[in-house]
């Protein structure tokens, strides 16, 4: 009989090969949750109700974080660490810890125009939020009749030359940035007679902002158009919401964001993830997923003040 190698503990699991890799994954997303944190590990093991003293679970938690270090390799050079692929962060500094992600989405004129160049100079690219189908502002001619009730926006005139003349003025004043993070281009689904006119503006931006990246927010319904346009897209709530409550998608949401991910990576854009959760459960739900997905994906609350 050939002898049973199973890892103590795992002797009455399934051994096909779908629960196998379903059990890696798991391990994968629980350890992406504490990235180079070996204390955050050991509180969250103290948590599961592990009788173990602090002091033993942290050492545990660096020995895995040791052997992950020896069977994928260490990209550290100097003091730094390997990045994390992305996030969305619309609060102020914090400009280490962002310099930490290969990818991040600000608001302007939260950080000096210094520590952008400067995150951009280290490979950081930074790109910056850009709204092009909703005004928040004081009341103006582009406004139309209708409110997305969610944000309390108006929805805009795309065609209006003043709502125009205000893109590109925002698309000028972020020369420093990396690029653009393209939100609510969605507002076509709710006005569809504004599709050609929200086409013709994201034509714009591509031609004001030449070499620039430009992630779109969703925006299913233009994909067929969109690889012309944009570098990638993101989709928001890839797996969880704070719609309701905090809490993870249905079964058909979840189906529906997969077929979206699929389809993003066949007209050859970049995909990336953004989720949200307000505790370890629903955190860990949406990180495994990701992480089975295979997209780089961020979690935070709704504000976005969090990394």
């Amino acid at each position: 009989m050939k002898e049973d190698t199973t890892l103590p503990g795992l002797q009455d699991r399934s051994r096909s090969d779908d629960h196998r890799f379903d059990l890696l994954d798991e391990v994968l997303g629980n350890l992406t949750l504490y990235v180079e944190s070996p204390e955050a590990l050991a509180e969250h093991l103290a948590t599961l109700g592990g009788k173990r003293r602090p002091a033993a679970l942290r050492a545990h938690a660096e020995r895995l974080f040791v052997l992950a270090r020896d069977v994928y390799g260490d990209d550290r050079q100097g003091a730094g660490v390997r990045r994390r692929p992305f996030c969305v962060y619309y609060g102020t500094g914090k400009v280490e810890e962002l310099a930490g992600f290969e990818t991040v989405v600000v608001q302007p004129g939260q950080h000096d125009v210094q520590d952008i160049r400067r995150l951009v100079r280290g490979g950081t690219r930074v790109l910056a939020y850009l709204s092009l189908g909703e005004d928040n502002g004081p009341d103006a001619p582009w406004h139309m009749g209708s409110r997305n009730t969610v944000w309390n926006t108006r929805y805009v005139r795309l065609n209006d030359p003043g709502w125009v003349r205000h893109v590109a003025e925002h698309v000028e004043g972020a020369a420093d940035y990396s690029g653009f993070f393209l939100d609510t281009i969605e507002m076509v689904d709710v006005h569809p007679e504004a599709r050609g006119d929200m086409l013709t503006l994201l034509g714009k931006v591509r031609r004001w902002a030449p070499g620039s990246y430009l992630l779109a927010n969703r925006g299913f319904s233009l994909l067929s158009h969109l690889s012309k346009l944009v570098d990638g897209v993101l989709i928001e709530s890839l797996s969880t919401t704070w719609l309701d409550g905090y809490r993870r998608l249905d079964p058909q949401g979840l189906d529906f964001t997969a077929a979206m991910k699929a389809r993003v990576e066949h007209a050859k854009l970049d995909v990336y993830g953004l989720d949200y959760a307000v505790t370890p459960t629903l955190e860990r739900f949406a990180r495994q997923r990701a992480a089975r997905l295979r997209v780089p994906t961020f979690v935070s609350t709704r504000d976005l003040h969090h990394l």
